[in-house]
């Protein structure tokens, strides 16, 4: 986030929201982030970009999801009805 040339540090669960920095008139001093109903969202503190440049980050880890046997659907039950009237035999399937 940034102000008149400065740039600031805000929580990172704010990225991507939007907030409203709240400055001191007289000193010129940002002093917090509120949301659009003026509730407290935290601090907020100038930006070190030294500092960040030797900060360990963690990427997220992302598992697959399972694989889920899909359930019969319509065509299938249409067509296990028309073989059983018909005494055709139905395909075991591979496991």
């Amino acid at each position: 986030m940034s102000w008149e040339g400065k740039q600031f540090e805000v929580s990172y669960n704010l990225a991507g929201e939007k907030v409203t920095l709240v400055v001191d008139p007289h000193t010129h001093i940002a002093m917090r982030v509120e949301s659009a109903f003026g509730d407290d969202l935290g601090a907020v503190v100038p930006l070190d970009a030294q500092a960040n440049l030797n900060r360990k980050r963690q990427r997220p880890h992302h598992a697959p999801a399972p694989a889920q046997k899909q359930a019969e659907n319509a065509v299938e039950l249409a067509y296990q009805e028309y073989s059983q009237l018909c005494g055709i035999p139905l395909k075991k399937e591979e496991k």
